[in-house]
């Protein structure tokens, strides 16, 4: 099989053990278990005795009353950090905050590594992250326990969707960003170690060398070109609440004509949430198209570990059309200027900050954009990758 890299930039080593000696946990907890010990056993005892009295009195109201007062009292001092249930993690732990789909992940984890670093801090995954990104890739950071998450008393960090001077001088002894961070600014200058984070884990290797394998079939060589288009929730969201639109026929017919240009025994492996529709519109009669993947919306790594695998990229849009591209390192297409000038989108995203400068942008057909104002509520809907 013919395939061809760019070269990787040096290799940057991070430190991500996450080793926590005894001292460190006992300073750390002794404090909050004495706490713990007194309040409930306080008001464990109190409680008991006052039942205890109303119970003579055959008062239930007064005791299911009481009972419901000791909870909030809990609950209120667990919500204000007077009780810790659970073991709290060392100072300078960071985190973030998992929000979104597969391709949303995946920046939160390759923006908090960057972030970590450059303010020295120790990245430590929330469950829900660590066991969705553990699952596919072969991620090296800790993950910390739900008692863990709720125990240590996080500051949080909004991030906009690129990299700014502030984010070079956070400090806290406990940081958890949020946000959707979208943009290679933020970890582009540490590449080689993040893609070496993000390699997939041996069944899905096996997986994306099996298909790239049985589309060689009859070839002398291959360049193959991945194809991500993505519609689903888009083909509604981006005219109505963005105002744009998402790749075309149009806009595919010309990102492929430029690389079958490059090169000749190119091959081109199309993914997408609704291949019926690449179907019907993308041509198939020189016979150097082919559809990956079997349209599952719950498995998209294993149509992720394809396109990654391939030489170069076309993408519409999207966080996960993105990853496909920068694990791929070659070359890349992507749907530019894909909104109006009045759309709220660009409130919250940049092209220039979110694809690689030497990648190819080819500009969306606005034309037959229904000029309707846009739906309320776009300010909620910042999750859309």
């Amino acid at each position: 099989m013919d395939r061809r890299y760019n070269s990787q930039v040096t290799p940057l080593r991070l430190n991500l053990d996450y080793s926590i000696s005894q001292t460190e946990l006992e300073t750390s907890h002794q404090r909050d278990g004495g706490m713990i010990l007194h309040h409930l056993v306080y008001k464990t005892t109190l409680l008991l005795n006052t039942v205890k009295v109303f119970s003579l009195r055959r008062s239930r109201a007064l005791v299911c009353l009481l009972l419901a007062a000791f909870i909030f009292s809990l609950g209120w001092m667990v919500w204000k950090g007077k009780i810790v249930l659970g073991q709290r993690l060392p100072r300078g732990s960071w985190t973030s905050q998992p929000q979104g789909r597969l391709g949303n992940l995946m920046g939160e984890y390759a923006t908090l590594l960057a972030l970590s670093m450059l303010n020295g801090g120790r990245p430590i995954l929330m469950p829900k992250m660590g066991a969705r990104l553990k699952s596919i890739f072969e991620v090296n950071a800790a993950v910390m326990t739900s008692m863990e998450s709720y125990a240590t008393p996080w500051q949080e960090f909004p991030l906009n969707d690129w990299m700014t001077e502030e984010y070079k001088h956070i400090r806290a002894p406990y940081v958890k960003l949020k946000g959707y961070p979208c943009s290679w600014t933020f970890y582009h200058h540490m590449s080689s170690f993040v893609r070496r984070e993000f390699t997939f884990l041996p069944p899905l290797r096996d997986y994306a060398t099996a298909t790239l394998r049985k589309a060689m079939a009859g070839r002398q060589s291959a360049t193959f070109i991945g194809v991500h288009v993505r519609r689903g929730d888009y083909v509604r969201v981006m005219p109505n609440v963005w105002r744009g639109v998402i790749g075309d026929p149009e806009y595919l017919r010309k990102a492929i004509d430029v690389f079958r240009s490059r090169y000749p025994d190119a091959v081109f492996m199309v993914a997408s949430d609704d291949m019926a529709w690449c179907q019907r519109h993308l041509d198939v009669t020189r016979g150097d198209v082919i559809f990956v993947g079997d349209n599952n919306q719950a498995e998209p790594q294993m149509d992720l570990a394809v396109l990654s695998n391939c030489n170069h990229t076309i993408f519409t849009v999207g966080t996960f059309g993105f990853w496909a591209a920068y694990l791929a390192g070659g070359d890349a297409i992507y749907l530019s200027n894909f909104t109006l000038p009045d759309s709220p989108f660009r409130l919250v995203f940049q092209e220039d900050k979110a694809y690689l400068p030497h990648w190819m942008g080819i500009p969306a057909n606005l034309n037959a954009f229904p000029l309707e104002p846009p739906c309320e509520g776009h300010k909620w809907l910042f999750n859309l990758c």
